[in-house]
């Protein structure tokens, strides 16, 4: 949507062609060195030990301050909006409306934000053990969710108010798409 003149089948060639050296590389060098550690291990090894920790280190400091904000604002407008204002309306909820406009003001955002880095945060600090306790609970029922809300969403929608509520929504006017 924010290219939509681009030609995707030449895209995903082009970024296939350009990873594969980067494959080839990776598998290499995991045959070569055989033991958990990846990118610490390869660098630490081939390079310098502080490098094995200041590569990783910067890419999680990169990842923080970068994905999380990004992910958390598409999450507000793509999810989170999207089904408070559906619900808000289906239901005649005008709190969930009022929630749902509140997430896309500035603080809202902010607000979600810090709530997921901080949910990322714990899981990562918490390990494996947690993440795989919390993925057992809730991953599956999310799957199902996520299938039974389409459904419903399919079945209770008409076309003409799809439409309406797509060309109204505020991504689409600032991405051109009608």
């Amino acid at each position: 949507f924010i290219s939509p003149h681009i030609n995707t089948w030449l895209m995903l060639v082009i970024a296939t062609v350009a990873s594969i050296p980067v494959a080839i590389a990776y598998a290499g060098l995991g045959s070569a060195m055989p033991r958990a550690g990846g990118d610490y291990l390869f660098d630490s090894r081939s390079i310098a030990p502080f490098v094995g920790f200041a590569v990783p280190f910067g890419w999680a400091a990169l990842m923080w301050t970068i994905f999380f904000p990004l992910t958390a604002v598409v999450f507000i407008s793509y999810g989170l909006q999207p089904i408070l204002n559906s619900l808000g309306q289906s239901w005649n909820a005008s709190a969930l409306t009022s929630i749902a406009t509140w997430t896309g003001t500035n603080f809202g955002k902010l607000v979600v934000t810090l709530v997921l880095s901080g949910l990322a945060w714990g899981l990562t600090v918490g390990g494996v053990g947690i993440y795989r306790k919390i993925q057992r609970w809730v991953f599956v029922p999310a799957i199902f969710i996520t299938f039974f809300t389409f459904v419903i969403v399919l079945l209770v929608t008409s076309n003409s108010s799809f439409v309406q509520h797509f060309n109204s929504f505020p991504a689409n006017k600032a991405t051109g798409i009608t």
